[in-house]
């Protein structure tokens, strides 16, 4: 019984420490509360009532300082050094400098020379025979004219100052074939615009217009060309391309020093001309004489030949079977010489 008894009573007090507990938490709650709001509206009527007077504050800024830039020196005006020595000095034509010098880029190579020089066909070309008439080409408008002497060929500037149809051997290198002879139409046109006279043939082709240039590459090879790297014949203004450059023909000379003059065409450089001329021949090496030299100058021109003595031969082994060899004949005394022959006197027989 006393064991319940005490069981109750703790019970009790601590229900009591509990309920007191609560009861302190919301009354210190409650006067916390009071004291906040006290507070606020006391500082509220303080801020209320209070002003603040404005003022300039100043704030203490250092000055800058930059270098001044330096004079210029007595050498020049790239010259700013006068105790320590420039990084970089340069030696050109004889000075010192501080600015490198320039050297330009070196020129791209030409990659075309000189092939050969050919000449482009008269603009009027007799080609044939029609009864007593010439049939006469004309080239620049691949036109057919037939005409003879005193006729004009208007297109071409030119007059057919005279015509003839001449019967020629067939072969003049052959007396046997004198007999068998053709028919050679044979004319002499008269530039209007030159006064230049040219003799016609129907048996060849007159090479006297406009001459070609045949260039040759020097560096690389283009597609499409032959064997020996030649481009396409070409007259002045033609222009070409090369290796990814561009070049232009600005003539063409075939007179005794032939040339044809090229320039390379270089977008925001300088455009490069030169003059292409054939290779020169190489001199030929003069010729050996075929005739023999003297004897004397062969001889001298060995070491004297100086004969060595002759052994003799060694002498045989004797043979047992070969007999002795007999001794040398002595000779005569002079006693025992023969006597020479007397001619014979005898008579000739009657």
């Amino acid at each position: 019984m006393a064991a319940k008894f005490l069981d109750k009573i703790l019970f009790a007090l601590a229900a009591m420490l509990v309920a007191g507990a609560v009861w302190a938490a919301k009354y210190y709650q409650e006067q916390a509360g009071k004291v906040l709001n006290q507070t606020d509206a006391v500082l509220q009527t303080k801020f209320e009532r209070s002003t603040y007077p404005a003022k300039n504050i100043k704030v203490q800024v250092d000055p800058v300082e930059t270098w001044a830039i330096p004079e210029h020196q007595k050498s020049g005006p790239d010259w700013i050094y006068e105790v320590f020595t420039s990084p970089y000095i340069y030696l050109f034509r004889g000075e010192f400098v501080v600015v490198p010098p320039f050297s330009p880029p070196p020129p791209a190579p030409f990659d075309v020379g000189f092939g050969s020089i050919k000449l482009d066909f008269f603009r009027c070309q007799l080609i044939g025979i029609e009864g007593q008439d010439g049939i006469f080409w004309d080239v620049l408008n691949n036109e057919v004219v037939v005409a003879h002497t005193g006729g004009k060929i208007p297109k071409l500037d030119l007059d057919i100052s005279s015509f003839e149809i001449k019967e020629v051997p067939l072969d003049q290198t052959d007396p046997a074939a004198a007999t068998t002879t053709i028919r050679v139409a044979v004319a002499t046109v008269l530039d209007t615009k030159t006064g230049a006279k040219i003799e016609l043939n129907n048996l060849k082709r007159e090479m006297t217009g406009a001459p070609f240039a045949v260039l040759k590459i020097t560096r690389g090879k283009d597609k499409g060309l032959d064997k020996d790297n030649f481009l396409a014949p070409m007259k002045a203004g033609a222009t070409f391309e090369v290796n990814g450059s561009t070049y232009r023909i600005e003539s063409v000379n075939d007179g005794d020093d032939p040339f044809v003059e090229v320039t390379k065409l270089v977008p925001g450089g300088a455009n490069q001309t030169k003059k292409l001329k054939p290779p020169l021949a190489a001199k030929p090496k003069p010729a050996e004489s075929t005739d023999a030299p003297p004897a004397e100058k062969v001889l001298k021109s060995y070491p004297p030949v100086v004969p060595k003595p002759a052994t003799p031969p060694a002498p045989p082994a004797p043979s047992k079977l070969a007999p002795p060899a007999a001794a040398p004949p002595k000779p005569s005394s002079p006693s025992t010489r023969a006597k020479p022959s007397t001619p014979s006197t005898s008579t000739p027989r009657k």
